[in-house]
């Protein structure tokens, strides 16, 4: 098993997992790429100190990915400048979401691995050939494709990639890259429609909950051996980040399988989900014992996918969610 996390600025947390089974840290800097996503509160905002953190993940024997995934309009010369600044850091792999910066960073020296981001939405190998020819030769795949670790192994057997395992972001999502802009633009608290997803969340859980691209730490056995497993949340605390890097490294799941995502809370909290209020007296949770195994496996061994239903035919997230809406 290789695990990534994210690069949230401390120090301490890549000391933490030296000769563990986590391979590298990803993230990147607003002063070398005005896309990164990070909010101002981060540390990683600061050159200076970003060099200090990946000169560490290097002394430390691991992997760096520098997540340049850029799909705001920039002309040539400041895409050529932006790659010369990544180029300094020694990045063992650069991430891309739009062609026209990988085409351009062929010329990179000391040349890194290229990757793929899961904003470009891959859902099938022949888009991995297309890239290939761009020169990438790792793929984090769409998230879409996350829980299906049997069409991964059979359709993605001759290629690299990496699946987020803590996904927040509703299956059909169809303001995801509206989203990835908006933050890209510095825009990371808008009111839409950012909080439209919010109020469809609330309305709808515990059910889309299930829908979520999300894979829990016992199913990673699942995954065939090319695949890598990326833990998402740049925005969050050390100890969150390590909280779910614990989990996830023993492969175990946690009590509460909700503190596992960026908007959850840790178990033990008076709720799952950052603002979200209990309705009449009812706090709808999910709980790893609280769930029947046979939800997940049902879905492992279905000829038809989840992102192929319809939902409204299908009612399985649903009838399962009614088990244990409050108590």
């Amino acid at each position: 098993m290789r695990l990534w996390l994210p690069l949230n600025g401390s120090i301490d947390l890549i000391k933490r997992y030296k000769n563990t089974n986590v391979v590298g840290f990803y993230g990147s800097c607003p002063e070398i790429s005005p896309s990164a996503r990070e909010t101002k509160v981060l540390k990683t905002n600061n050159r200076s100190h970003f060099f200090d953190c990946v000169y560490e993940v290097h002394r430390n024997g691991m992997l760096f990915n520098y997540t340049y995934n850029s799909i705001v309009d920039l002309d040539t010369s400041q895409m050529m400048g932006i790659l010369e600044d990544i180029s300094a850091l020694r990045p063992d792999r650069v991430t891309f979401a739009s062609p026209q910066p990988l085409i351009l960073a062929q010329d990179m020296d000391p040349k890194p691995e290229f990757e793929v981001s899961t904003v470009a939405e891959i859902i099938n190998p022949s888009q991995c050939a297309e890239w290939q020819k761009l020169g990438a030769s790792k793929f984090t795949l769409s998230s879409r494709l996350s829980r299906f670790p049997a069409i991964i192994a059979k359709d993605f057997a001759e290629y690299d990639v990496k699946i987020l395992v803590n996904e927040i972001c509703n299956l059909n999502c169809i303001f995801r890259q509206t989203h990835y802009i908006n933050q890209a633009r510095d825009m990371v608290y808008s009111k839409y429609p950012h909080n439209h997803c919010q109020k469809l969340m609330k309305q709808n859980w515990p059910e889309q909950m299930l829908k979520n691209n999300w894979v829990l730490p016992s199913q990673l056995k699942n995954y065939s051996d090319n695949v890598e497993f990326k833990i998402a949340g740049r925005t969050q605390a050390s100890d969150r980040i390590a909280q779910w890097a614990d989990y996830y490294l023993t492969e175990e799941d946690p009590w509460d399988i909700m503190s596992l995502l960026p908007w959850g809370k840790a178990a033990g909290d008076e709720t799952v989900h950052a603002g979200v209020k209990p309705v009449e007296g009812v706090q709808p949770i999910l709980r790893k014992d609280r769930i029947d195994p046979e939800f997940f496996e049902y879905f492992k061994k279905a000829k038809i996918p989840c992102y192929s239903r319809n939902c409204k035919k299908c009612g399985k997230c649903w009838g399962t969610a009614e088990m244990y809406i409050g108590e």
